[in-house]
């Protein structure tokens, strides 16, 4: 089934259910789904490492990140298998228990992402002061006026 392109699956499904083996025709769309999952893993495999990669330049967030990598690609193909045997047994949809673990580790490279975003990396304190009224009014009329001198002195030449 893994070898198979897709419309030979397709066709594979199609002759398992005219037979009646209920089983092979949910092992094929399975498989037809995880075709699609993989490049979507690859994707989201790389949510996931840009987001730890991310971090500040220090030597134990490097490791750190690599482990915790390591360990959520692990994750991933652990539960990708357990889904996968849970909709070969009818447990689950086809398309739930393809997709189940792309979900799962796509809201995870999300929680990392914003966990590590750039606000958290370069802490900005903003200073609020108060504007006399019209401040920002008169400063536009002012560039405008500066801007329309510049244009016209290259306009007289």
């Amino acid at each position: 089934a893994n070898e198979m392109t897709l419309i030979q699956a397709f066709e594979a499904r199609k002759i398992y259910k005219e037979i009646g083996d209920v089983k092979e025709a949910r092992k094929m769309s399975v498989r037809i789904h995880e075709k699609f999952t993989l490049p979507c893993a690859c994707l989201v495999f790389g949510l996931i490492g840009s987001s730890l990669g991310s971090k500040p330049n220090l030597r134990s967030s490097k490791s750190q990140g690599f482990g915790l990598s390591v360990i959520l690609i692990l994750f991933y193909y652990v539960l990708s298998f357990v889904s996968s045997s849970m909709g070969v047994k009818g447990t689950f949809t086809p398309f739930l228990s393809a997709w189940l673990p792309v979900f799962i580790s796509l809201s995870i490279g999300v929680y990392l992402l914003k966990k590590a975003s750039v606000w958290e990396l370069f802490p900005l304190k903003i200073i609020t002061f108060k504007v006399p009224p019209n401040y920002w009014k008169t400063c536009r009329i002012k560039e405008f006026l500066f801007i329309w001198k510049i244009e016209k002195k290259f306009n007289d030449y």
